[in-house]
């Protein structure tokens, strides 16, 4: 008597390994990593396995996202890539940004944000920085996948870097619910600054592509009932802050002047949302989160009319050429002395900033790995 033996497929869920170097950190890289693995939903036929190095605190994780330690932080991030490679080689890798391992691992995922460095002098007139900064870039032409943050990041990468168009897909950050102008926490130093009156507001760095003291020059060209009315408020450090408040000093302007420098993050909602305008005279975004964080918080924005800024601010900005001082100048007295105007915008901005969230980037990401690990 034979007995027919019955065949069971087993379903084999498929694996990425998230790199988690920069989980924990203060930094663009950390952001997108955190937000993207923190909304990831559970998906039919796979499994996620974050490994970050010893020491670093994680937070809140999904259930779902095995947790892996490797390496110590001491080590240096390229041989912790070089071990995170030795011990997941075989498997689907996901890394949040440019660098890779020295040998290209068989199959993976990269997130490349922007090459926004070689805009920049210092690579310009270094051709050797710039052909090894290229060559970074172009360890990424074997991915499964390359993600980036906006069309404009896309297109400068494949014109600057020669990577094939068909690789990328563009997956725009998100803004954390926080911003939401109708739950903003008042902290005490922000309520202080309000009291003081009203305000112009940059957020950021000051490093030459944020164009702040193009911002401080044109505020300053103010006719004098909007500088007596609204006060000039920048964040950030770095050479450019000197000499933003000396021009204020020499136009005998600097109580109108406040330099919050290096402001705690937990801070910038109220911080936004107390805000008239929010000014970003950036030359050059991958994406501009900020923009984004601003328009949430329902607060108009004048912002550059260049790089990725007019695709991600959704056309509820107030564009302008910052890089030519008189046009930069006008569009700030016309928002400031408008009242309506900024009303306007601030709704259009909230509007705009409700189609970016991080649940809906971490479905396009995994939707991207599913592509990934089937081979399409």
């Amino acid at each position: 008597m034979y007995h027919r033996t019955r065949m069971v497929k087993f379903s084999v869920e498929k694996r990425i390994i998230l790199a988690g170097w920069h989980w924990g950190e203060v930094s663009g890289t950390a952001t997108v990593l955190e937000n993207i693995v923190r909304h990831l939903e559970p998906s039919p036929g796979m499994a996620y396995r974050l490994v970050v190095p010893h020491g670093r605190e994680l937070g809140v994780v999904p259930g779902f996202v095995q947790v892996a330690r490797l390496g110590e932080v001491s080590g240096g991030h390229g041989a912790w890539l070089e071990a995170f490679q030795g011990a997941y080689g075989n498997e689907l890798l996901f890394f949040p940004g440019m660098q890779l391992p020295q040998r290209t691992p068989a199959r993976f995922v990269s997130v490349i944000h922007d090459v926004l460095p070689l805009h920049s002098i210092d690579f310009k007139i270094n051709p050797l920085r710039a052909a090894g900064y290229r060559a970074k870039i172009r360890a990424h032409r074997t991915a499964r996948r390359i993600i980036t943050v906006s069309q404009f990041s896309r297109n400068d990468i494949v014109a600057r870097c020669g990577l094939a168009i068909e690789k990328f897909r563009v997956v725009p950050n998100g803004v954390e619910d926080r911003f939401s102008a109708g739950a903003l926490p008042i902290d005490g130093a922000v309520a202080a600054l309000r009291e003081q009156g009203p305000y112009a507001l940059y957020v950021g760095d000051l490093s030459w592509r944020k164009n702040v003291p193009a911002f401080a020059k044109a505020y300053l060209a103010l006719p004098p009932r909007l500088k007596e009315k609204y006060r000039f408020v920048f964040t950030g450090k770095g050479p450019a802050r000197r000499k933003i408040e000396n021009r204020f000093q020499r136009a005998g302007c600097a109580e109108r002047l406040t330099a919050l420098g290096v402001v705690d993050h937990e801070l910038l909602p109220p911080l936004m949302a107390g805000a008239s305008l929010f000014v970003f005279p950036s030359l050059l975004e991958g994406f501009g989160l900020p923009v984004l964080e601003a328009q949430a918080a329902g607060t108009p924005v004048l912002c550059n009319a260049a790089s990725s800024l007019p695709e991600i601010s959704g056309g509820a900005a107030h564009l302008v050429d910052t890089g030519s001082p008189r046009p930069f100048a006008r569009a700030l007295a016309f928002l400031l002395g408008d009242e309506g105007e900024r009303h306007r915008l601030a709704e259009a901005g909230r509007l705009n900033a409700a189609r970016y969230s991080w649940a809906r980037s971490a479905r396009a990401y995994t939707q991207i790995f599913q592509e990934a690990l089937e081979g399409s």
